[in-house]
């Protein structure tokens, strides 16, 4: 994920309301990896927010290996 434009603050990542942990990794200069290991083959809802706010327009890629 790229905040470069976002500028400070905090980034929230959460899938299935917080029930699947996350692991977020900075990459520097605002950029993050973010990534999570599915435990049951059922849709997930990844949610991410800045500031609090629902990140509007936020596109990100899932790989999902089984």
């Amino acid at each position: 994920m790229d905040a470069v434009q976002a500028g400070p603050g905090d980034l929230e990542i959460t899938v299935n309301g917080g029930t699947v942990p996350v692991n977020v990794q900075s990459r520097g200069h605002r950029r993050f990896h973010a990534s999570f290991t599915p435990r049951l083959a059922i849709p997930h809802d990844v949610e991410v927010r800045f500031n609090g706010q629902e990140a509007a327009g936020m596109s990100f890629f899932c790989l999902f290996l089984v």
